[in-house]
């Protein structure tokens, strides 16, 4: 397997796809605006990982709802697949919109 789809791969779990949905969901709403921030609320413990792990920030486990600026998500999205974030959805398809 290749970095980049090691990368899409990490993407795809289950911890990403209420954080991917609310990015779909506000890319859509906005044509694209990556300067504003979507959240999670109630985080599972692998959701609240996986933000980790986009942001680079501590989140506390007792945390209600968590928040990612686009422009971080779409950063990380950068560095493991070489898609922008509005790429890496479409990669995606329709995954994203299961939960909402």
């Amino acid at each position: 397997m290749t970095k980049v789809q090691d990368g899409i791969d990490r993407f795809r779990r289950p911890e990403y796809r209420r954080l991917l949905a609310a990015a779909r969901r506000s890319l859509e709403h906005t044509g694209g605006d990556l300067s504003r921030s979507v959240a999670v609320a109630s985080p599972s413990e692998a959701e609240r990982k996986a933000i980790i792990n986009v942001t680079g920030h501590y989140r506390l486990p007792v945390a209600g709802r968590v928040s990612v600026r686009l422009a971080d998500l779409d950063e990380a999205a950068r560095e493991a697949t070489g898609l922008t974030l509005g790429d890496l959805l479409a990669e995606f398809g329709d995954l994203g919109r299961r939960e909402g």
